[in-house]
């Protein structure tokens, strides 16, 4: 599980094809990562595949997740936001967010009213009985 709430930024080093998915290596400042754990990059959760004495480290995205996510267009170079985990003493300072992305929206207007901006997202009609009113959604 995760807050939803950003930690830090890393940069894609390189982009593999694995045929039905990718596997992404990391340049790596996250401390003490462990391999088997579970990161959000940009929002989705991944699973930390490989780790190099240098402390960079391999993550695998499958078809399903470059289907409904941005990282079918990832490039060497690209920055990610990250979000480690909850741990159980963590501070809960954001929302129960786990990182199984249902689609990709669409920015489609922005309305600035003094010093708020409202956002209008548009998404797939598919996923509409997945919204309720005063819900959270995790962008």
């Amino acid at each position: 599980m995760f807050t939803g709430l950003i930690q830090g930024k890393v940069k894609v080093l390189k982009v593999e094809d694995l045929g039905e998915g990718k596997a992404c290596w990391i340049d790596s400042p996250i401390p003490d990562l462990v391999l088997g754990e579970s990161i959000a990059f940009n929002g989705t959760c991944t699973t930390v595949c490989e780790i190099e004495k240098s402390g960079q480290f391999k993550i695998e995205i499958l078809e399903e997740t470059l289907r409904k996510t941005t990282f079918s267009i990832i490039r060497v170079g690209d920055e990610l936001n990250y979000e480690r985990s909850l741990t159980l003493s963590d501070r809960m300072g954001g929302h129960w967010v786990t990182g199984h992305v249902d689609c990709t929206g669409e920015v489609i207007d922005l309305k600035e009213s003094g010093p708020w901006t409202e956002i209008v997202i548009g998404y797939p009609e598919r996923n509409a009985e997945l919204l309720v009113e005063k819900g959270s959604i995790a962008l």
